[in-house]
């Protein structure tokens, strides 16, 4: 029989898993919605910058994943070269952010040649690359493996509001531009929280 409080413990992270879950569809596809209904001219060119940007990154998941297991399996020595990690993600966001960023121009001109304004939203969402790879890293293997789901949670509950709050001013100001600054402030506000945690659970090691 399994006690009533281990019970009550996977709930609440599945719940947190769920509400972590709802808060980056949220804040990930809410700039679409208001360049669609404040700057629809924008919209096909933010909207595929967006989803080529992300592509690339799902792509690297299989590598987060070999680092989740990594941890699991002997957290001490994961903890001991994490600065590795970081430095593997770097070097990779870095070699992805330089492909599209110098492919754009070629992207656009012979794959989708009808969107207009493509080349400069490519490039500029390309510096979305190494901050979600770096979020994702603390995201989806840190805090989850030691035990902070509620704390990612809260994390992206706050970037939800604060994205809910500030994106609508700065499309208004901005356009399609101002979708783009609040794309890359959400992720880089994710990434902040998360490496703040994982500095102040490393020091009490």
């Amino acid at each position: 029989k399994v006690p009533a409080c281990e019970i009550y413990n996977l709930s609440k992270e599945c719940f947190s898993y769920f509400i972590s879950n709802i808060s980056i569809t949220l804040y990930t596809n809410f700039y679409q919605i208001l360049l669609g209904i404040i700057s629809p001219a924008y919209l096909a060119a933010y909207a595929l910058s967006d989803k080529i940007i992300r592509g690339i990154v799902s792509g690297n998941y299989v590598f987060i994943q070999i680092v989740q297991v990594q941890y699991l399996n002997d957290e001490s020595k994961f903890i001991n070269g994490t600065w590795k990690t970081i430095v593997s993600l770097l070097l990779l966001g870095g070699v992805e952010f330089l492909f599209i960023f110098f492919g754009a121009d070629f992207f656009s001109r012979y794959l989708f040649p009808t969107i207009s304004l493509l080349p400069i939203f490519l490039k500029l969402m390309s510096l979305l690359i190494v901050v979600i790879l770096l979020s994702n890293f603390f995201a989806m293997v840190y805090l989850p493996c030691s035990g902070n789901t509620l704390f990612l949670s809260r994390v992206l509950i706050f970037v939800s509001i604060v994205s809910v709050v500030v994106a609508p001013i700065l499309i208004w100001l901005y356009a399609g531009y101002g979708a783009v600054i609040s794309a890359i402030f959400s992720e880089l506000l994710v990434l902040i929280l998360c490496y703040g945690l994982y500095l102040k659970l490393k020091h009490k090691l």
